[in-house]
């Protein structure tokens, strides 16, 4: 693979746009196959909650869908290629993510995932998680 350098000096510099172009190697539609998108998260706690941000762009609420089973809180959706026309042969570049994700967390034993709280404003997903009340130790007597 060989690699071009350019120096673009102004917005106008056709000629270097034209050095661009015309090399082969600019930049290729990635060719293995994704069958399932990673999504990304923050997460962060207050002394009162655990707090889980996914900036889901591009996403119908009903393509949603968030669950809890056995400490573990799953996303998961579908995001729908909304230019299905194209070809794939006519990128350039092609990085966005389209079809079905998921991304599931191991939650902290200190939650209370009977008081959760979602929203999605803005195409971020914002889900709360209030923390147990009782988090004091236990003392436990060792027998002999």
């Amino acid at each position: 693979m060989s690699i071009k350098k350019t120096k673009i000096t102004h917005r106008g510099d056709e000629e270097a746009m034209n050095d661009l172009i015309a090399t082969e190697e600019i930049i290729k539609p990635q060719t293995t196959k994704i069958t399932e998108g990673r999504l990304a998260v923050d997460v962060y706690e207050t002394v009162t909650k655990l707090v889980i941000v996914a900036p889901i762009a591009g996403i119908e609420i009903s393509n949603l869908e968030v669950l809890v089973e056995n400490d573990v809180l799953t996303i998961k959706g579908n995001r729908s290629h909304i230019y299905k026309e194209i070809k794939s042969e006519h990128y350039l570049c092609q990085e966005c993510f389209w079809g079905n994700f998921s991304r599931s967390i191991i939650l902290p034993p200190n939650l209370d995932t009977d008081d959760m709280k979602a929203s999605f404003k803005r195409g971020v997903l914002n889900i709360e998680i209030s923390k147990k009340d009782d988090q004091s130790s236990k003392t436990i007597r060792i027998s002999n």
